[in-house]
């Protein structure tokens, strides 16, 4: 399993874990490995693996993240409604 950790700009050291579990290593140690994270929430990331999977899973975390954005601002508009 790889193991990353970041910082986001406002915020603690956060450590993020990759879903798969590969025979080999998807990263070496000290490689940079891309990060996304719902800045509201950072604990909230996903690790996206550099590798030829990683494009369904980076499209499928952008999916999650914009849906429930659309949620949460559909949520608001209701509320300013009410």
């Amino acid at each position: 399993m790889s193991i990353c950790y970041f910082q986001p700009s406002k915020g603690k050291r956060v450590m993020v874990k990759s879903s798969r579990r590969p025979q080999d290593p998807m990263f070496e140690v000290g490689e940079v490995a891309q990060v996304l994270y719902d800045p509201g929430r950072p604990t909230r990331a996903v690790l996206v693996e550099d590798r030829a999977e990683s494009v369904g899973g980076y499209r499928a975390a952008m999916y999650i993240f914009f849906a429930g954005a659309t949620i949460l601002a559909g949520v608001g508009v209701i509320k300013a409604l009410v």
